[in-house]
């Protein structure tokens, strides 16, 4: 069954989560608890895989020798209502092997 799950990130620099295979990142962004979030598609009859994310703020490095693929930015001043800081997240991308 296809549905739509949604797994928290934590801000940092780098993180991996599991979610099954066959899936579908659709959005980013901050829910009603103030907790960065990812809404994914997945396909709960499917097997786990691991999925990076890397979490950059406005002028900090982006992630080195791994190809990567935008999903999105969000305005954060959940920590300090007088900074917004900016993240833009980003997903690793697997490469399968051809057979």
């Amino acid at each position: 069954m296809f549905t739509i799950y949604k797994y928290p990130l934590d801000i940092k620099d780098e993180q991996e989560i599991e979610v099954p295979y066959n899936n579908k990142v659709l959005h980013v962004g901050f829910d009603g608890n103030k907790q960065l979030c990812v809404w994914i598609q997945i396909d709960t009859n499917a097997y786990l895989v691991p999925l990076t994310f890397y979490i950059v703020g406005t002028g900090n490095p982006m992630p080195k020798d791994t190809v990567v693929d935008y999903i999105g930015s969000v305005h954060d001043n959940n920590t300090n209502p007088n900074v917004t800081f900016i993240w833009h997240v980003f997903k690793a991308i697997e490469f399968q092997a051809q057979r």
